[in-house]
């Protein structure tokens, strides 16, 4: 099997047990391989120096020093050895195995690492396990997919769950709760990965499990409600989702107190929909609600409190406060990077929203440079045909609309039409975005044809599905006019 293809199969991860077998010829031909590769994880164990092959970032594990090396080694971005292993080795439970063997004379220096093997070793044998001890096996895989979900990692995290009730369906009654649970947790992994209508029908299987056991208005209930207007949110049907997510609240309301985080979880995904339809102070009202719920409950340094700071950044942006945007979105930021991983899709959400000010500054350069280190993120970790992975790109093609570079502009554009267009369909209003984006341009480069075609089809969209009254509304119905005059006018031979 060729490097390339190892390499695709092991998810960019080698492990070499075996490298003081290989002859000098095996060796050279090896490393030199392994050079071809960027952002790749190499473990050689052996008793000699391995020299040269830091820039391909090689690491050595030597049998009594392993640790120390790693150590100097500075991994960036990560936290502990711990967190490394568990990211390197996913999907791989040999490899861990025998990197865990290594450490397991590394007690004093590594007392955490040490116990996280003996967790991950569990998890790993975890096919053994499922045929003695299901139960504990379900619990194990759980486990799994929830750091996988916290991560950011929703693919990955998704295949858990699989496994988790596959073991459930077959031990379990159809109707049990777990089982609904389980529905509820894949729905939402979905729905972040932007399978809409895999989502729904999960979340439909969990609802009619759930309303069966605990009646129609309980937190269960509440939690389906909100899961499913989430999909509808972002399938562009905020009309539907409004509808779900207030019958959500009306029913966590009733058996919860009022400063409950689920309650701030569903008055914060109302204001989301209110900002997205253009009304800004209202959107802000429901966000400040949920802010005083969080800060008070929580912290300031917490995931939830970070995403509501950027959230009041941006009803500002779309406001054009950049200044008080910009506030926002870096206090975000700042809390995320304190509790995330580097390259967890929301840090890049917020970097991706202050490139979005720092365009508007007419700070080009550093726009730039924030929506690549946004889009870096998002390909790597959502991949290159996910929702926010498309909004980047059509980020970026604002940015060269903006320095008068139309080609550059287009071809980034295109990009995200192409995923917008199959990911989300034709008649999303972020679709009707590119259409828009597209048009304005084919306007300057005096395309009026093409140009009042695109506008057309943005209309159409966002007549129904943000209504007549929301500022980009009004805006692509001046832009028609223009081009109407225009276009009416080259028509005519004048």
């Amino acid at each position: 099997m060729s490097l390339k293809k190892k390499l695709l199969k092991n998810g960019g991860f080698f492990i070499f047990d075996n490298f003081d077998s290989f002859t000098q010829k095996k060796r050279k031909r090896v490393l030199s391989g392994l050079k071809r590769f960027n952002n790749i994880t190499v473990l050689i164990n052996s008793k000699e120096e391995i020299k040269g092959c830091y820039n391909i970032k090689v690491k050595e594990i030597q049998k009594n020093d392993a640790l120390i090396l790693l150590k100097e080694n500075n991994i960036k971005g990560v936290e502990s050895l711990t967190n490394h292993f568990i990211k390197i080795t996913a999907g791989n439970p040999q490899a861990f195995l025998v990197i865990a063997k290594k450490y397991e004379a590394c007690k004093e220096d590594d007392p955490d690492f040490c116990m996280e093997i003996k967790k991950r070793k569990e998890i790993f044998c975890l096919d053994k396990e499922a045929s003695e001890n299901p139960e504990k096996a379900v619990i194990l895989l759980k486990q799994v997919a929830e750091y996988w979900k916290d991560e950011g990692y929703f693919r990955i995290s998704l295949g858990w769950y699989l496994k988790a009730l596959a073991i459930e369906q077959k031990r379990l009654n159809k109707k049990h709760p777990d089982i609904g649970w389980l529905y509820n947790e894949i729905g939402f992994i979905c729905g972040e990965s932007g399978e809409y209508i895999k989502a729904l029908e999960w979340h439909k299987k969990a609802l009619k499990i759930r309303k069966n056991i605990f009646g129609k208005e309980t937190s269960k209930i509440a939690e389906t409600y909100h899961n499913k207007a989430l999909i509808f949110y972002y399938e562009g049907k905020y009309t539907k989702a409004l509808k779900l997510y207030f019958k959500a609240l009306k029913m966590r309301e009733g058996v919860l107190n009022s400063d409950h985080l689920d309650i701030a979880k569903t008055l914060n995904d109302i204001a989301r929909i209110y900002h997205n339809q253009g009304e800004y102070e209202k959107a802000l009202e429901w966000y400040f609600k949920v802010k005083k719920i969080r800060e008070d409950v929580l912290d300031v340094v917490h995931f939830d409190t970070a995403m509501i700071y950027n959230n009041i950044g941006l009803v500002y942006h779309n406001q054009n406060k950049n200044k008080e945007a910009l506030e926002w979105y870096k206090n975000s930021l700042y809390v995320k990077r304190a509790v995330l991983c580097e390259d967890h899709p929301s840090i890049a959400t917020t970097i991706n929203n202050i490139a979005v000010v720092y365009c508007n500054l007419l700070k080009y350069e550093d726009a730039l440079t924030y929506h690549f280190e946004a889009l870096r993120i998002r390909e790597k970790v959502l991949g290159k045909e996910h929702p926010f992975t498309a909004a980047t790109y059509d980020n970026i093609g604002l940015v060269y609309y903006k320095q008068n570079k139309y080609k550059d502009a287009l071809e980034w554009y295109y990009k995200a039409l192409k995923i917008r267009e199959k990911v989300l369909k034709k008649e999303h209003p972020y679709t009707a975005t590119t259409y828009y984006n597209i048009a304005r341009i084919n306007y300057l480069q005096g395309e009026y044809k093409e140009a009042l075609d695109l506008f057309l089809k943005a209309l159409a969209i966002r007549e129904v599905k943000i209504g007549m009254d929301h500022p980009y509304t009004k805006s692509t119905l001046k832009w028609i006019e223009k081009t109407k005059q225009l276009n009416d006018l080259f028509d005519s031979g004048i």
